[in-house]
């Protein structure tokens, strides 16, 4: 049980880290080549970066730090990254929170948003590292199935934001939501199923 906690703790200051180190590096890129490149360009750059930076750092931890690993392990290390990013936004989420009446009346499935969108993450995330620690050691197109999709992911979120998507549009709420949790689903079950083949 102590091993899994640590995993735990280490996925979540491994993904605080990284996102730490991500923000510097996309906001130099977006000085960088933002003028330079479309939206869809810029957006598809913003998503590898992001990919690269947090499955890169999951990677090293997987080599250099928990060279050795059960399922269970690498489980609770994506746990631990999923769910500290879902308390970080939970915490702003209701620091910043102003009731509206407009918000009241949005269908059930949209009150559920936030709900909504961590789940198809968490899976996202571990998935996605899942993926990564079966690359390191073994095959390694999983490492690449895990950057297609994380990238994937973030990309798409940060061209919805330079494109001022409205989130809450029922048609573009379907989309994107119905996306991040069809991704998360395949990493989950792409995982697996290689674990299980090797």
């Amino acid at each position: 049980m102590k091993i899994i906690a640590w995993w735990f703790l280490l996925g979540a200051v491994t993904w605080a880290v990284s996102v730490g180190v991500k923000i510097v590096l996309s906001g130099l890129v977006d000085i960088e080549v933002k003028e330079r490149l479309s939206a869809k360009h810029n957006a598809a750059l913003q998503g590898l970066l992001s990919a690269v930076t947090e499955l890169g750092a999951a990677a090293f931890v997987f080599l250099f730090v928990l060279p050795e690993g059960k399922l269970a392990y690498v489980i609770a290390f994506g746990a631990g990254a999923g769910i500290i990013e879902a308390a970080i936004l939970l915490i702003v989420a209701l620091l910043t929170k102003k009731e509206t009446e407009s918000a009241k009346k949005l269908p059930w499935y949209q009150q559920w948003t936030f709900f909504i969108e961590r789940f198809g993450a968490f899976l996202g995330h571990v998935g996605s590292r899942g993926l990564i620690w079966l690359g390191v050691h073994g095959p390694v197109y999983s490492i690449i199935l895990a950057v297609i999709g994380f990238a994937s992911v973030d990309g798409v979120a940060v061209y919805g934001t330079y494109q001022k998507w409205d989130w809450l549009q029922p048609k573009i709420w379907k989309r994107f939501y119905g996306f991040v949790m069809l991704v998360g689903v395949a990493e989950i079950a792409v995982f697996f199923s290689l674990y299980l083949l090797f």
